[in-house]
């Protein structure tokens, strides 16, 4: 699935049938707004394309009635009226199976380029970049092994409790290792390897508030910590990794 269709769905989930469910006759989307959650600051442009489609209005049900602000940018609004049914000539069953599909796996969560799990694997690679000698810092390897896990463990909350409880984290600007965890466990989530996240968390706060410089065992390790975090929830950001 492409990264409009995805973005489809998530407007889909995320406004359009909340709007409907609530009895609402129209609905106005901000650009900007669909790229904060999302985390596709720089996809403006193909989520402008998505909300201005005919696709979007043809699988939610919606029409389109004004388009305002600049033309491609994070003020941009679309407002839409939101049908009771497919507008005439759709088909009348293309809703419902929409609803019954938008549920991805955690796998097809990766191949449909979702945000932070792609920003895991991207620091991840980076990493590996620095151990393969291409670059030379064991202090960078640590700092990026940590910011993947924080980032699996942000995507591992909103895959249980939904995207508001790390908005209101940001908006708090709270999201800390800590936070995340106990957020996970107050949902009956517990970590298996969390000893060894711990560590790495200490270890990177050395890093970076001390100015200590780890060792080559020391990458090499949370390197290892990570992957294995990570192999454990999403298998597929590790494929064509170390």
């Amino acid at each position: 699935m492409s990264q409009a269709d995805f973005i489809r769905e998530f407007v889909f989930k995320n406004y359009i049938q909340p709007a409907r469910d609530r009895g609402e006759k129209e609905i106005t989307i901000t650009a900007g707004d669909v790229a904060r959650r999302l985390r596709l600051y720089n996809r403006i442009p193909n989520i402008c394309n998505v909300l201005g489609g005919r696709k979007l209005q043809v699988m939610c049900g919606v029409r389109l009635l004004e388009r305002s602000g600049p033309h491609q940018s994070t003020t941009t609004k679309f407002t839409y009226q939101i049908l009771e049914q497919p507008a005439a000539g759709i088909g009348a069953n293309y809703i419902k199976p929409m609803k019954q599909e938008l549920q991805p796996s955690r796998e097809e969560v990766v191949e449909l380029l979702d945000p932070y799990l792609t920003d895991v694997k991207e620091k991840l690679l980076e990493a590996e970049q620095y151990l393969k000698g291409r670059k030379t810092s064991t202090g960078i390897i640590v700092t990026l092994c940590y910011e993947a896990v924080i980032t699996t463990l942000q995507r591992m909350i909103i895959d249980k409790k939904g995207m508001k409880p790390i908005e209101d984290l940001r908006k708090e600007k709270k999201v800390y290792f800590d936070n995340l965890v106990n957020m996970l466990r107050n949902s009956g989530f517990n970590i298996e390897n969390i000893t060894d996240l711990e560590i790495l968390r200490d270890l990177r706060n050395r890093v970076v508030h001390e100015g200590y410089k780890p060792t080559e065992q020391n990458a090499k390790w949370a390197y290892e910590v990570v992957k294995k975090f990570v192999l454990k929830h999403y298998p597929k950001v590790l494929s064509n990794l170390l």
